[in-house]
């Protein structure tokens, strides 16, 4: 018994002590609707939200890059209406109660640069200036007939120059006409500028691809890939492997699900890896990126199977399935776009394809399938030449190489033969002539580009015959 009683006082106090100690009052705030840093496509309307514990008369304040953010409260959840402005966008909420408080900051990327047609480009690479079009500017700035993309990693802006043979390497991504790289690859230094083969040799290099820490070389003339599995960073570089040949000296062209024909460039989706074997009139595609030169591809495009590599004036004529010269390939780990050069158009997969001679699901530049010639009229459905294409996930850009111009499509086109919003290169969707037909280039006109590449808000244009890269940034609002 008066253990029993000993345990009633004891739990009596405990029940006092508990209601006499003061409650502590808890204000957190978590983002939990995307991942900081997550890029956006497609509607540049989202919903934001975030899970609170604070009490029910907790203040909750927000803002979308510096403006007032309303946000609506229902239990545990915050929710606010975004309508995102291009690039970057800072999402900010703040929650209050009881001289308490909690931030948090979510950070959102809508890829898209606003362009009207017929702009200046801001700066040139290659070129002292931006009217010149010299074959013998300064070695450390030298380009010889550029042409696919650059890429920029850790730090470095790598620029492949097919004239030059060799990669022109920025420490950081220029700013101004006129800069001069830190090294180059391909080269022992700035002043050689011939053919290689090797491991630390190119003969015209296409696209440059960053991947896994490293790099991927498009070594073109030589129908092969280097794999560099960490970024060069100076003077005499190797690459550790080769793909698409049996050695690193061979150069032969092939034809077979580890071959290539002059391959001019290559693209990431998720794993998946995806080249342009161009003179073998296909794409190829690896489940996984091929761990040596003996793993085959597991999925063709624009040919029946992987040992075929005849172009559309073999075939019956151009379709959904086939291809003829296609110089470039762009995903973003769902879509994919391929440059069919040789038919004068663009193809568009809203999935990027598992089985071999998969169809396309849409096509620009051309206003069917079947289509396959070049324009006669010069406008904003037609091409002489696409180079090129790549994209921000939101829009659109081709280099019509031999209407001497670019071709900006502000959204993904749902329609066959959807027409360009706006040109760069041009003063309008008529006009074709080199450098608008001047003697001299200027930084609003473009000769035979032939390649191009988006980064952060920018489109770096391969200006071939102008041997320089132009670069544009957003017209002024």
């Amino acid at each position: 018994m008066r253990r029993y009683t000993r345990s009633l006082v004891g739990l009596a106090l405990l029940v006092l002590a508990a209601c006499s100690s003061p409650q502590v009052t808890i204000v957190s705030v978590a983002f939990t609707s995307h991942e900081d840093g997550a890029v956006i496509t497609g509607s540049r309307q989202v919903q934001v939200v975030a899970a609170v514990t604070a009490p029910a008369d907790a203040t909750f304040a927000g803002e979308h890059d510096g403006a007032p953010l309303a946000f609506t409260r229902q239990g545990s959840t915050l929710r606010a209406n975004v309508t995102l402005h291009d690039d970057t966008n800072v999402v900010e909420l703040t929650v209050s109660a009881e001289g308490k408080s909690d931030t948090a900051t979510l950070t959102l990327v809508y890829p898209f640069v606003r362009l009207e047609d017929g702009q200046p480009g801001a700066f040139v690479l290659g070129q002292e200036d931006e009217s010149s079009a010299s074959t013998t500017a300064p070695a450390a700035m030298r380009m010889l007939e550029p042409y696919t993309r650059p890429a920029f990693a850790d730090g470095f802006f790598y620029v492949p120059d097919s004239g030059t043979h060799r990669i022109l390497v920025f420490d950081g991504v220029p700013e101004a006409t006129g800069a001069e790289a830190a090294f180059v690859i391909g080269q022992p230094d700035f002043d050689d500028m011939s053919p290689g083969t090797g491991l630390g040799g190119f003969t015209e290099p296409g696209a440059v691809v960053p991947h896994a820490g490293g790099l991927i070389v498009m070594d073109t003339q030589n129908s092969r890939i280097l794999v560099f599995d960490e970024l060069p960073t100076g003077f005499g570089a190797q690459a550790d492997r080769v793909l698409g040949q049996p050695d690193e000296d061979s150069t032969d062209p092939g034809c077979s699900p580890t071959r290539f024909n002059h391959p001019d460039s290559a693209a990431f989706a998720g794993e998946r890896f995806i080249v342009a074997d161009t003179d073998n009139h296909r794409v190829l595609i690896w489940n996984q990126f091929p761990a040596d030169a003996d793993t085959p591809a597991d999925v063709v495009l624009g040919q029946p199977d992987k040992g075929t590599c005849v172009d559309d004036e073999l075939k019956p004529g151009a379709t959904a399935s086939t291809l003829d010269t296609p110089q470039a390939v762009w995903s973003d780990g769902q879509r994919l776009i391929v440059a069919d050069t040789g038919n004068f158009r663009v193809l568009i997969w809203d999935e990027v394809p598992s089985t071999d001679a998969a169809p396309a699901d849409h096509v620009i530049g051309q206003p069917d399938f079947s289509s396959d010639d070049p324009a006669v009229d010069v406008n904003a459905s037609t091409f002489a030449w696409p180079a090129y294409v790549d994209s921000n996930g939101n829009q659109i850009f081709v280099a019509d190489e031999d209407n001497n111009r670019v071709l900006v499509w502000d959204e993904f086109p749902t329609t066959d033969g959807a027409p360009a919003d706006h040109v760069l290169g041009q003063l309008d969707m008529s006009s074709w002539a080199p450098n608008r037909g001047q003697v001299t280039p200027g930084p609003e006109t473009l000769n035979h580009p032939s390649g191009l590449h988006y980064l952060d808000g920018r489109l770096f244009v391969a200006d071939y015959f102008n041997h320089r890269i132009v670069v544009f940034e957003a017209a002024a609002p």
